[in-house]
């Protein structure tokens, strides 16, 4: 009501920002303490509340509001209007396989999507692909969760597939002197992209959620891998197919909860 100088309204807005974070700060600790003196409550359970009440604050979205119809056509418009200026750009993240995108847009924000197939496919290795494109061509940050293959495997992988050389080659050191100058190139360009691997075994839902908050607040956070689904533990150990369920559940949740695409790779019966 009363400044020296409208001058200093930005500085003025931020002291009002301040104020505003730490009455959230507040609130969500005093509920963090709540559910810490209540013994019904599993403590896993109190950790994953406690760390998304303190991400939310951080983000400064503990709670939203309706939206008018109005404000999302005009935010509509603004975004047809850049697609217009840029033809054939996707609003999803480009996987780099043209008919692919033809068909989805790209991998769009907050989106869980399944990649199903029968064992020995390729799912992993198509996966991969679009991890490695996403990351060095539309220099995304992406990270994958391999419950099944070590973090070495994977890399070799990678390797193969950005420089060509064959896969058994990479392993059995079968590399030509002349191949050298391209496997230096791959590694630099692979270096200096953002790829995080995660090859915890029998990593929990919970702990996916946790990793994948923080990797967002600390590095940032395009998109999530899962190799894959049903090796995910989860919290109901009586029905496995109830288990599968809400873990698919979760996925979706922090697909919406962190705006990424998530997508879980799983395998199909016969």
């Amino acid at each position: 009501e009363l400044v020296p100088s409208s001058g200093m309204v930005e500085h003025y807005a931020n002291l009002v920002r301040e104020a505003s974070m730490r009455r959230k700060l507040i609130s969500a600790s005093a509920n963090i303490n709540a559910s810490a003196f209540d013994p019904k409550i599993d403590f896993e359970n109190i950790l994953d509340e406690a760390e998304r009440q303190i991400f939310q604050v951080s983000e400064s979205s503990i709670q939203k509001d309706f939206l008018h119809i109005s404000d999302l056509l005009v935010a509509s418009y603004e975004r047809a209007e850049q697609m217009a200026k840029n033809k054939g750009e996707l609003r999803g993240i480009k996987s780099g396989f043209k008919s692919l995108d033809g068909m989805l847009g790209g991998f769009h924000k907050s989106d869980m999507v399944i990649l199903g197939a029968r064992p020995a496919v390729g799912k992993t290795s198509f996966s991969l692909d679009l991890a490695r494109h996403m990351a060095v061509d539309e220099k995304k940050s992406v990270v994958f969760f391999s419950l099944e293959m070590s973090a070495n495997q994977l890399i070799d992988r990678v390797i193969s597939m950005q420089t060509g050389i064959g896969l058994w080659d990479l392993r059995t050191s079968n590399i030509k002197s002349s191949q050298l100058d391209k496997l230096a190139d791959a590694m630099g360009k692979l270096s200096e992209c953002n790829i995080y691997i995660d090859d915890t075994p029998g990593v929990n839902i919970t702990q996916i959620r946790t990793k994948c908050r923080r990797l967002k607040l600390e590095k940032g956070l395009d998109v999530i891998f899962i190799d894959y689904l049903q090796l995910i533990t989860g919290n109901n150990k009586e029905n496995r197919v109830q288990e599968v369920s809400d873990i698919s559940r979760q996925l979706k949740i922090i697909a919406r909860e962190l705006d990424v695409p998530v997508i879980a790779l799983s395998q199909l019966s016969r």
